[in-house]
């Protein structure tokens, strides 16, 4: 891949969409997925939704250059309490997030995306 990432899987068709795994320079792995109705539709608030995607890496400026030549995606990155945070931007709207992996991961864990699904907020019962 000319970004620098790997091609795990190639592209193969699944009964209503074409599918991919990759690995960033960072070796995050994530998929790829092309199909109509998906565009846009994946990260919403609905209980059991993905509702928000964020990358654990090793290395944060090679996965900021990777992920906006590859998606197109622009960084915002916020500093607090000596942290620093970036928001992944597509056409102004945050797609995701992305961390320095913290230093009690063992080395030999490798960079890593993880999901967050949105859950049905619990009754007051007032």
């Amino acid at each position: 891949m000319a970004a620098g990432g790997q091609v795990l899987e190639a592209p193969f068709d699944l009964p209503e969409a074409r599918v991919s795994i990759a690995a960033d320079p960072t070796g995050a792995m994530f998929g790829v997925i092309g199909n109509d109705a998906a565009v846009g539709s994946w990260l919403s608030d609905e209980p059991g939704s993905v509702c928000w995607v964020e990358l654990m890496s090793r290395d944060p400026a090679a996965a900021e250059v990777f992920y906006a030549a590859v998606f197109d995606w622009k960084a915002e990155t916020q500093e607090t309490h000596g942290a620093y945070y970036t928001t992944f931007l597509l056409d102004g709207d945050p797609v995701a997030g992305m961390m320095l992996m913290p230093g009690v991961v063992p080395a030999e864990a490798p960079s890593y995306w993880g999901a967050y699904f949105a859950v049905a907020r619990p009754s007051t019962g007032a």
